[in-house]
């Protein structure tokens, strides 16, 4: 409990101890989901996979109903 209150203290700046332990406490925030959204790919590739997806449906829904109505 007593580690907490000091990193929290050492992150808000309320301390004049700058360490806590073995090294020191730097937040990674800052980009990461924008670098996570660049790894997934780009929303003109999310579209037309959703497109692709869409059309085969509509071809297999056809075919079911097609072979339905001619047997």
């Amino acid at each position: 409990m007593k580690e907490r209150e000091e990193r929290i203290r050492s992150e808000l700046g309320l301390s004049e101890k700058k360490e806590w332990g073995d090294t020191n406490y730097r937040p990674n925030i800052r980009g990461q989901f924008r670098r996570s959204m660049k790894a997934s790919g780009t929303a003109g590739d999310a579209r037309k996979k959703s497109a692709i997806r869409l059309i085969l449906l509509v071809v297999i829904l056809s075919m079911i109903f097609y072979l339905l109505l001619k047997f």
